[in-house]
């Protein structure tokens, strides 16, 4: 049995002497009694051995009377079930295969990855089967890392394994930024302005000429984001120091006292009433750098003018004439017996045609009639000086 089972497993027919043997059993016909020890121990293949017709096994070759009812073999229904098995196995496996397949070409939507950081981008476009090409720029808006756009665009539908470029922002574009000290402060804007940058310019106090630039931050060299600003400083000259006052000293020593503290002096003659060579005005008055000029206005003195001669005119009419020609008048008065010069200027002083400073004063003498006195009267009191 196991050799004809092993037989049937590989595809062959069972053993001719196993036929035989089954045949004879359903016709009821009897075998030697030698029979079953030859199936078992025979080679598979075997020449058959006839049965005389009519023959049967003798009394008691299976135990009991007559043929025993025959057992039908399930190796038939087992080796069935497998086969059924394995079609539907095969069957399963090539469905899934075919399926895959059809699912392995189908379109797939590009999914949307503008505005997320890139390594996300890259992930979700390998899970959607699409191979993520990626591209960088620059850019002032979006920031770095991030993606500004794709090709294709979300939603569009492309065959698996497309290729998708994304492109990821490197933040605002850089620039390096150039040496401006020692250029004039126009030249330096301009510069960098051609750079890409935002020159701010400042004034600062500094022994270089004016305008010149002395500093800048950021410095030379370092890369920065386009745009960006930049602080240059220039001169502005010697920084400034306090002027002493001089205005009352005379001039020279007014220009003594500011050499002293480093200033050049320039001198201003003006007309003033103040006395001749005394300083009536400095500029600047506060602060100026050290090294500067400061102005001196000096006075000239007052200015002159010629006395009117006034003499022989009335008290009155002479003093209207002094004050009407700038000068101060201050009157004496000088006893007189003639009535006639009672009132009348005798003298004055300046005299008449002569200079004196506007202002100043001129003195007249004016008679005074006095009662003429009997004989023991006091002598008149002599005149009046000028």
């Amino acid at each position: 049995m196991d050799a004809d089972l092993a037989r049937v497993l590989d595809g062959l027919p069972v053993d001719p002497e196993t036929e035989t043997a089954a045949t004879a059993v359903l016709s009821g016909s009897g075998v030697l009694a030698t029979a079953p020890t030859s199936v078992l121990t025979k080679p598979t293949v075997a020449a058959p051995r006839t049965v005389p017709p009519g023959a049967g096994p003798p009394a008691g070759y299976y135990g009991y009377e007559g043929p025993p009812r025959r057992r039908r073999p399930i190796w038939p229904w087992v080796l069935s079930i497998l086969l059924l098995l394995a079609a539907g196995a095969a069957a399963w496996f090539a469905y899934t295969k075919i399926q895959d397949q059809l699912d392995a070409n189908a379109p797939v939507a590009v999914p949307p990855v503008a505005g997320i950081k890139e390594s996300l981008a890259v992930d979700k476009l390998r899970g959607a089967g699409l191979v993520p090409q990626v591209a960088r720029a620059f850019s002032d808006e979006v920031e770095k890392g991030v993606v500004i756009d794709q090709s294709p665009a979300a939603g569009e539908k492309v065959a698996p394994h497309s290729n998708v470029r994304i492109n990821v922002s490197k933040g605002k574009e850089t620039v390096t930024v150039p040496s401006v000290i020692g250029k004039n402060r126009d030249d330096a804007i301009s510069t960098l302005v051609n750079a890409g940058l935002d020159p701010r310019a400042f004034p600062v106090a500094s022994s270089k000429a004016v305008d010149t630039v002395t500093g800048q931050d950021p410095p030379a060299g370092k890369v920065i984001e386009k745009g960006s600003r930049v602080r240059i400083n220039y001169s502005s000259g010697p920084a400034n120091v306090s002027v002493p006052s001089v205005i009352g000293l005379q001039f020279d020593q007014a220009s003594s006292a500011l050499q002293g503290q480093g200033f050049a002096v320039a001198r201003r003659d003006v007309d003033s009433e103040r006395p001749k060579g005394e300083v009536v005005d400095q500029s600047p008055s506060d602060q100026a750098p050290k090294g500067s000029t400061i102005t001196l206005s000096v006075s000239k003195g007052p200015p002159m003018s010629t006395v009117p001669d006034v003499t022989a005119q009335d008290e009155g009419s002479a003093q209207s004439t002094l004050e009407q020609s700038g000068f101060t008048v201050q009157v004496q008065r000088q006893d007189v017996n003639d009535p006639g010069l009672d009132g009348i200027v005798l003298s004055q002083s300046p005299t008449g045609g002569s200079k004196a400073k506007q202002g100043s004063t001129v003195t007249i003498i004016v008679g005074r009639l006095v009662a003429q006195g009997g004989p023991g009267s006091p002598p008149p009191p002599p005149p009046a000086q000028p």
